[in-house]
């Protein structure tokens, strides 16, 4: 979860952004609102949990399933 590590750090730099001359503005698109951080951490939650699943099965001859 090393992304939400950074979170306010990134933040920041969205917020303090300075213009420099040889490079381009920040675009709206460019920012991370407070939607896009709960979707990330929606994804990592879910996928850290598939992630478990799959090192728990490794080399058995099982499928996830059984661990669902």
């Amino acid at each position: 979860m090393r992304f939400l590590n950074y979170k306010q750090r990134i933040k920041r730099f969205c917020d303090t952004y300075i213009l420099i001359s040889s490079l381009k503005p920040l675009l709206k698109d460019d920012v991370l609102y407070t939607h896009y951080w709960q979707e990330l951490k929606y994804l990592y939650d879910h996928l850290e949990t598939f992630y478990k699943a799959t090192v728990i099965v490794k080399g058995n001859a099982t499928g996830l399933t059984d661990h669902f």
